[in-house]
């Protein structure tokens, strides 16, 4: 039984020959099987013919065939050809692996010959420590059809040699030089924190720190353990396995879960401390914060710790502290990130006391920057303090320490607020207004983030940390407006708070650029469209309508009359007013949250241009651009001084470039649904358009634009027909024309998105489609499946013969289905 697969034979001690196996009688021994190879050339080899089989149903099939048929059955197989004097067989041990490789390129080696789950295998176990007992737990975790032969090429890669002290035969094992740190390096930070979470949890962090039966003296089985003894474990670890009190993992030499020796203690938080620590598997200093212990009975609370660690562990933001490792040890979750150098914020403030505006800016600025992206991933900071910022040398802020990293709205128990003081190790604000803070499960949400941030603002300005909940203005002599932030910020009510952290970055970008009716509509738009989906269907739908490619067959701007382009602002102008339902403006174009507000367009970055009466008012800026598939849109109050001169007769004027400072974006540089047809290229647009039928030239679009979101009015203006969406439906439209391609469509139904999201592709929005080649899979293909038609189907490689696409689903909502829950999902 050989547990490579066939294709990794040759790399064995033993030479094997394909061929063909004959059998004199049913049950014959070798010694009656008779062995002819494919390749034998001249007299047939001597020697006792030694079948070798894999391990799959289809080579069992071939030797149940052989060993049970009539008197010469005939099957194909493999044998090595053994000499009568086996003590005399000489073999070259396969094609040993040099010593003198470099770590790369023994890894490089490895990957050529690797089957994929060997390869992902091997890139896991570079995280722990990888002796046979860790490796069958990691791959047990981490493949859904685990085999011994994925498990046997990475034994025998040439990447581990056997741990020093240790016999060959007890699967203590260690990678050579280097091969390690090359592994890590190809495996996403996400899935190295999760491996390692399986790792610590289940097998410590050491060869031989494995999982053990443990007698109860009490137990039915009268204090007998059952299975085999796998190791040796202290007193001090079976008390821990029979739940005994955990000893508090706060104190200098503390192990947290076998791994992270905690070393020196860096600062205490309201909730947690944090630690420098040595991190004993990979020999490297990280930090090492430990949460206070979770409720008694809390494993929905552990679990989403350790979903949210996860998050975090993936994310991959600048100026954000890497979270390198996670788990709860003793009933404490902990975080782990890398060691940075520098000077925490707290250690220059004791030092030196209030900074100056431009440091308290710059630091603002970085910082919520981070915190914008934070929120913008669906977590939160929730211990932001001045030990958790560290400033860098070169001027660059890292934010680390991350609390618990709740997600939006969770409710959490035991909130406790510091009593006022001037103690700057930490504070936590009040997460909600003042009528409900003494709730007992308050909600927080990324406000209370702005608060922190508040009062670091007001720390760094004044040198000591605010009294929470209480509203305490700047000293004199700062700008009002880094006044009015910072006085935001710090609003008991979160209502009263920015809107996120991208208005607060706003802020600082631009000094002077507080207006409270500017900032009143601000809002009022954020807190509508939020993510900017609604403005950015608004520009999508207003360029198509000036296209019109339904009637004209237009895809490009440049085919537009002046009037047309001319045209598009007053489109642009309507169409968010009636998406957005502001009412009329008094003298502008309408009015948000009770203020007039001028609608300007422009197709040309920094184009826009204001006409004298809208001198003094709000203007509401929006840019877009097919070509580049961007857009944006800002808020600015208009000033004379910051306009050119009037560049035409009407006295109209644009923004001086120096100028855009002032603008309150928001959104800016956003995505832009692509136009399909003005981006694919020369030659896919020529065989779109050639045919003159309209079906035919929609099945083409759908068949040379796989993988791509595809608009209504993408198909209006190829098919060229009233009932243009028709000609998509299964009963005769594409989806029947190219079913036999094994070519889908998938639609904006919440079925199909479940399929893309499973498959890797891009989720139909709105009005959109998506069309893939697939074909069918087996269980274990190891690559994004989804199920339908009663089976599993994957995309297609281009190698892949064309088979019958399967029947899509209802398009119905499933229960499964999620906008924000199924990623791919693999066979």
């Amino acid at each position: 039984m050989q547990p490579f697969p066939e294709r990794l034979w040759r790399r064995t001690a033993l030479p094997v020959s394909a061929g063909l196996l004959t059998a004199r009688a049913p049950a014959s021994p070798n010694s009656a099987l008779r062995f002819t190879a494919f390749d034998t050339v001249g007299e047939a080899p001597a020697g006792l013919p030694l079948p070798v089989l894999e391990l799959s149903a289809r080579w069992f099939a071939h030797w149940a065939e052989l060993v049970a048929g009539p008197p010469g059955t005939q099957v194909p197989g493999v044998a090595a050809m053994l000499l009568k004097d086996p003590s005399t067989v000489s073999v070259a041990l396969g094609r040993p692996v040099p010593r003198a490789l470099s770590p790369q390129e023994l890894v490089l080696n490895f990957r050529a010959h690797a089957s994929p789950p060997a390869l992902r295998l091997a890139a896991h176990l570079a995280v722990g420590e990888p002796s046979l007992a860790v490796m069958r737990l990691v791959q047990a975790a981490t493949e859904a059809r685990p085999e011994p032969q994925h498990l046997a090429e990475v034994v025998l890669s040439g990447l581990l040699t056997t741990a020093p002290g240790s016999p060959a035969a007890a699967g203590h094992y260690v990678f050579r030089p280097g091969v390690r740190e090359v592994l890590l390096r190809s495996l996403p930070r996400s899935t190295a924190a999760r491996v390692g979470a399986v790792i610590q949890r289940y097998a410590g962090s050491r060869a031989g720190e494995v999982p053990v039966a443990v007698s109860d003296e009490d137990g039915a089985e009268g204090g007998r353990a059952s299975g085999e003894p796998l190791a040796v474990v202290s007193e001090e670890t079976v008390r821990k396995l029979r739940g005994g009190p955990a000893v508090p993992a706060d104190e200098s030499d503390t192990l947290v879960e076998g791994r992270y020796r905690l070393t020196r203690r860096r600062h205490d938080g309201t909730t947690s401390s944090t630690w420098r620590a040595t991190d004993e598997l990979l020999g490297r200093e990280v930090s090492l914060k430990l949460f206070d212990a979770l409720r008694a009975g809390t494993a929905s609370g552990e679990q989403h710790f350790l979903a949210d660690a996860e998050r975090l562990a993936a994310l991959d933001i600048q100026g954000w502290a890497r979270v390198s490792g996670y788990g709860v040890h003793d009933g404490r979750p902990y975080l782990v990130t890398d060691a940075v150098d520098g000077e925490d914020l707290e250690q220059l403030l004791q030092a030196r006391g209030p900074l100056p505006l431009a440091m308290i800016t710059e630091v603002g600025r970085q910082t919520a920057g981070v915190l914008a992206e934070l929120h913008r991933n669906g977590l939160l900071h929730l211990d932001l303090s001045p030990s958790a910022l560290v400033l860098r040398r070169d001027g660059r802020v890292l934010v680390t320490d991350p609390g618990r990293g709740l997600e939006y709205a969770r409710r959490i128990d035991q909130v406790r607020y510091p009593r006022p003081t001037d103690d700057l190790s930490g504070f936590l604000p009040p997460r909600l207004s003042s009528k409900v803070l003494d709730a007992n499960a308050p909600v927080v949400d990324h406000r209370s983030d702005l608060y922190s941030l508040g009062a670091l603002l007001y720390a760094m300005a004044t040198g000591v940390s605010p009294v929470v909940g209480a509203q305490a203005p700047l000293p004199s002599g700062f700008p009002p407006d880094v006044e009015a932030l910072v006085t935001d910020l710090m609003a008991i009510d979160p209502e009263d708070r920015p809107a996120d952290a991208g208005e607060v970055l706003d802020r600082l970008r631009s000094p002077g650029a507080y207006d409270e009716e500017l900032l009143r509509a601000y809002r009022a738009v954020r807190n509508v469209d939020p993510n900017g989906a609604r403005m950015g269907r608004v520009l999508r739908d207003a360029f198509d309508e000036v296209l019109n490619g339904g009637v004209t067959g237009r895809y490009d701007m440049k085919s537009l009359t002046k009037t047309e382009k001319t045209h598009i602002g007053s489109l642009v102008d309507m169409a968010i007013q009636r998406e957005f339902r502001f009412e009329d403006g008094r003298e502008m174009d309408f009015r948000i949250a009770g203020v007039d507000v001028d609608c300007r367009f422009s197709l040309v970055f920094g184009g826009w241009v204001f006409p004298r009466e809208t001198l003094g008012h709000l203007c509401l800026l929006v840019w877009a651009n097919d070509y580049q598939s961007r857009w944006s849109a800002g808020l600015v109050r208009v000033n004379e001084e910051w306009l050119n001169a009037a560049i035409n007769r009407d006295l109209k004027a644009t923004l001086k470039a120096e100028r855009r400072d002032k603008i309150l974006w928001l959104w800016r540089d956003f995505e832009l649904a692509e136009n399909v047809l003005l981006h694919m290229s020369d030659a896919d647009r020529e065989a779109v358009f050639l045919p003159q039928a309209g079906q035919t030239r929609l099945n083409e679009l759908f068949r040379r634009l796989q993988g791509r979101r595809i608009g209504r009015n993408a198909v209006h203006t190829v098919a060229q027909q009233r009932d243009y969406m028709k000609r998509i439906r299964g009963n005769g439209g594409s989806r029947s024309a190219l079913r036999d391609e094994g070519i889908v469509i998938l639609g904006d139904y919440e079925a199909h998105r479940h399929i893309a999201r499973q498959l890797g592709l891009p989720v139909p929005r709105e009005g959109e489609f998506v069309s893939a080649r697939l074909v069918p899979v087996a269980p274990g293909a190891g690559k994004p499946v989804a199920e339908m038609d009663g089976g599993l189907w994957s995309l297609a490689s281009p190698e892949d013969p064309e088979h019958p696409a399967p029947m899509l689903p209802s398009h119905l909502p499933t229960e499964a289905s999620s906008e924000h829950g199924d990623g791919p999902r693999r066979g």
